[in-house]
């Protein structure tokens, strides 16, 4: 399955300076598996190898790749794109790595125009999935070297990631169709009225209106919360709503409006950037089909490979091609 990104939700999502597509934290997994996979793919390059990594975000993998070149004294020359139309790969902890990266924002790999025989070694990290295969491949496959390999990590069907997806995708739709969470919330907010000073805050308590609705949103809240062991989304909403019961409570109820708009309108970009992601992840004949376009163009395959976690769970995929 290939899925075709809008690129505002997953520009929006690299301006915060995420690491990964994960969101949040990156999982325990990530740094004990991925980082040493791409690490052992640097490593050996030679001095002055000329390396692109596609489809980047904010360059969690090219960003290896200028760490190994810097400890190894290799002086890699590193170019990085994405679709985004905006990149915001400085302003973090490896902001002094990322300034001998070339990063080049709003380039679908379909579109890639660089010259022939150029790099080294093309990668990707849960990148090129998103993208038509054949495009894609047939825009990678002139770009490289003889000898120059394509190494891919790839979301599969049934890896960890894709199960959460889909687990966090149901509550997403349990918040943002099934159940009028949001329209509980304006009205509850609502019901307290303009609260201008903390006098009228004690007052709410003595207010009918305002305690019902309280009470029906809170039910709802529960009713939620019971539906998933593993609530995690339906536990951000809670900590994202909070500033509305707290700094926020004196403020024009227009305001209040606006910021749950604001989360209501995150809610539906972080749930399009999870469908994007689970129609992306790889299946059988998918892989098949990738290996089959890639042998016609006369790229072989070196590794076609689960990749695991310590625990043998299945997190991605892994497709290495070199150009004969």
């Amino acid at each position: 399955k290939s899925a075709f990104m809008s690129h505002q939700h997953w520009t929006n999502y690299w301006k915060k300076s995420v690491n990964g597509s994960f969101g949040r934290q990156l999982p325990e997994w990530y740094q004990n598996t991925l980082e040493p996979f791409w690490e052992n793919t640097f490593q050996p390059l030679s001095e002055g190898a000329q390396i692109l990594d596609i489809a980047t975000g904010n360059g969690a993998v090219i960003k290896i790749a200028a760490r190994i070149s810097s400890e190894q004294n290799k002086h890699f020359s590193l170019t990085a794109t994405d679709k985004a139309k905006q990149l915001l790969p400085n302003n973090d902890e490896s902001s002094r790595l990322s300034e001998d990266i070339h990063f080049i924002p709003d380039t679908p790999i379909e579109h890639l125009a660089f010259p022939d025989s150029h790099f080294d070694l093309v990668c990707s990290q849960f990148g090129i999935e998103y993208s038509q295969w054949k495009k894609s491949l047939a825009k990678i496959q002139p770009s490289l070297k003889k000898d120059g390999r394509l190494v891919i990590i790839a979301h599969i069907q049934d890896s960890i990631i894709h199960k959460q997806s889909k687990n966090e995708l149901e509550q997403y739709r349990l918040i943002l169709q099934h159940y009028p969470l949001f329209k509980k919330l304006e009205a509850l907010i609502k019901s307290m009225g303009e609260l201008s000073t903390p006098d009228d805050i004690q007052k709410l308590s003595a207010q009918p209106r305002a305690n019902k609705a309280r009470e029906s949103f809170n039910l709802l809240v529960a009713k939620l919360l019971n539906e998933h062991d593993d609530a995690i989304i339906i536990a951000e909403f809670l900590k994202n709503i909070q500033p509305l019961f707290q700094q926020l409570m004196m403020t024009p109820v227009v305001n209040k409006i606006k910021f749950i708009n604001s989360i209501k309108t995150e809610m539906l970009q972080a749930r399009q950037r999870l469908i994007d992601m689970t129609n992306a992840a790889l299946d059988a004949k998918t892989l098949q089909r990738i290996l089959e376009t890639a042998q016609n163009l006369n790229m072989v395959t070196i590794n076609n490979q689960a990749i695991t976690d310590q625990d043998n769970h299945l997190i991605a995929w892994n497709i290495e091609l070199v150009k004969s």
